[in-house]
């Protein structure tokens, strides 16, 4: 059950290069708006006191004339080169009914430029023709791709875990990433990380009601207690397992199935039994699917932590989509995405 993912990085950064100060070439150009122009003496981008030779839309910019002799070259990038998404999908063992019922998770933000000067430095010279440009362009997007492959390839937190922590997460180190290249993940106005990423997650329907029935089944194991029956015989776990769910104080059902993840085979196979028998059957099918030779470790785990995150946390089951547009947060991209077109428009 490969998780299937696809990832669009569009970035356009490295626009055009001009030469000035020869015959037959511009001796000066004013940056467009959405545009950012460094100069390059010699490969160097200081000017003779060592200030970045820089400039931003509206700047005029031309040749030194002092350095007269030294290639000079104005290389404009784009202040917005684009935007990344993801979508991916993953069947979970025993959650998902069939391959056309899996989760499904989709991504997107927009990239800003952050230091022009280290971006360039890292082309090797490499700008002065369109296929230069665009390999690089073309490079940049290929890392980023990859970077992120790698991310969803190795977290299983990223289906599982809190959606705030993996959207800060996810934030911190794409952020991280980018900026060693020139780049940053562009927020509203410099505004809360929240803003600067679309990140919705969407379950199988099932997750809901095994989320139901664990959380039914710890209760159920509760009152057995109090009754006094032996939940050991009749569950198949040790004693100490038994004391930490009766005595949790977390969410009903979470104590439970932290027990069973710990839990061997034959403990695991008795306690489906017991779940049959007390009439809670998706949760009992859960555990014998898992059982089932049919699945990967690492697939088992997966679906083990997100059902845990969906007992703790039921905005899981519910859909995070709902939550995310109660708090407007589409709106919020969308602003990103309004600024960018007025900044590009000259507004």
């Amino acid at each position: 059950m490969k998780q299937e993912i696809q990832i669009n990085s569009n970035l356009e950064i490295l626009q055009a290069a001009f030469r000035l100060g020869v015959r037959g070439a511009p001796q000066q150009i004013e940056v467009p708006v959405g545009h950012v122009i460094v100069l390059s003496y010699g490969y160097e981008f200081v000017d003779v006191s060592g200030w970045p030779e820089v400039y931003s839309a509206g700047e005029i910019v031309r040749h030194d004339p002092l350095r007269r002799g030294v290639p000079c070259w104005a290389i404009q990038l784009s202040e917005f080169p684009g935007r990344v998404d993801v979508q991916a999908r993953q069947v979970l063992a025993g959650i998902s009914r069939s391959e056309d019922d899996p989760a499904s998770l989709r991504m997107s933000c927009y990239v800003r430029l952050h230091d022009p000067i280290l971006l360039l430095r890292r082309t090797g010279g490499k700008w002065e023709k369109e296929s230069d440009r665009k390999a690089f362009n073309e490079r940049v997007n290929a890392d980023v791709r990859d970077w992120l492959q790698a991310l969803f390839d190795k977290d299983l937190q990223i289906w599982s875990g809190d959606e705030q922590d993996v959207l800060k997460r996810i934030f911190s180190e794409l952020d991280e990433f980018l900026r060693r290249i020139g780049l940053r993940v562009d927020t509203i106005d410099e505004g809360a990380i929240t803003s600067a990423i679309i990140f919705v997650r969407h379950y199988p329907a099932s997750l809901y009601d095994l989320a139901f029935q664990f959380t039914q089944a710890e209760r159920f194991l509760r009152y057995l207690h109090q009754q006094g029956e032996d939940i050991r015989q009749k569950t198949g776990f040790a004693e100490e397992e038994i004391g930490m769910i009766i005595k949790s104080q977390e969410r009903a059902g979470v104590a439970l199935l932290r027990a069973l993840m710990g839990a061997p085979p034959d403990v695991k196979r008795q306690f489906s039994r017991w779940l049959k028998s007390s009439n809670i059957p998706e949760a009992a099918s859960f555990v014998e699917e898992i059982l089932s030779n049919k699945y990967q470790e690492r697939e088992i785990k997966l679906s083990e932590h997100v059902l845990l995150s969906a007992i703790r946390n039921p905005w899981l089951t519910q859909g995070e989509w709902l939550k995310e547009m109660t708090e407007s947060l589409m709106t919020r991209f969308q602003q990103i995405e309004r600024r960018i077109k007025r900044i590009s428009a000259g507004g």
